[in-house]
C-alpha cells in the first residue's frame, strides 16, 4: 500500500464453506494469483484459519496449570492458557500455588543465605543457582557456604 497506494479490497470467493474446504480453497486462490504473477504478502502458509479460537473455561487452565510446581514453567510451556487466566480474570486463583520465581539484581548476604539454606551440597547449589554462586565469589562471601557438603577430591 505505502509503495503503490492501492488499498486491498475484499473479494468474497465463495459462501459459507467447510474448514477443510476452506483450505484447500485458500491454497487454489493464493496459486491463481500467483501463477497471474503477484506476489504473497502471507507470512504464514495457507490453510491457518486464524486466531486461537479456543474457548477455556477456568477449569481447563487450573487443571493445567497443576502440571507445573513453578509460574514460569507455566508461563512458557503453556502460554495460551496462561493468557487466558490473565485475560479472565482468574490470574491470581489460577497461579495461586504456584512457586513464583523472584529475579534478584542485586544480592545480599541475607538473601544469599535463604537460596543457599535450600541445599545441601555445593554442587547443587552451584547447578542450580548460578548467578547466587557467582556473587558468592564476586563479593568473597564463601563463609555463606560452609554448612554445604563437598565432594571429596582425590589428589
Amino acid at each position: 500500500m505505502l509503495k503503490t497506494g492501492l488499498k486491498p479490497e475484499l473479494k468474497k470467493i465463495t459462501e459459507y464453506i467447510s474448514n477443510d474446504d476452506e483450505i484447500k480453497k485458500e491454497n487454489e486462490t493464493l496459486n491463481q494469483y500467483l501463477d497471474k504473477g503477484w506476489e504473497t504478502l502471507n507470512k504464514k502458509k495457507t490453510g491457518n484459519l486464524g486466531g486461537n479460537l479456543q474457548k477455556w473455561s477456568k477449569e481447563e487452565v487450573i487443571n493445567i496449570d497443576k502440571k507445573y510446581g513453578k509460574l514460569k514453567d507455566f508461563k512458557n510451556n503453556e502460554p495460551r492458557a496462561w493468557e487466558a487466566a490473565f485475560r479472565n480474570g482468574w490470574y491470581d486463583e489460577v497461579v495461586k500455588d504456584l512457586e513464583k520465581t523472584i529475579k534478584v539484581k542485586k544480592y545480599t548476604q541475607k538473601i544469599l543465605k535463604s537460596i543457599i539454606d535450600k541445599y545441601k551440597t555445593l554442587s547443587d547449589f552451584r547447578s542450580q543457582e548460578p548467578s547466587a554462586y557467582k556473587s558468592v565469589i564476586k563479593y568473597k562471601w564463601q563463609h555463606l557456604l560452609d554448612d554445604l557438603v563437598r565432594k571429596n577430591r582425590r589428589l
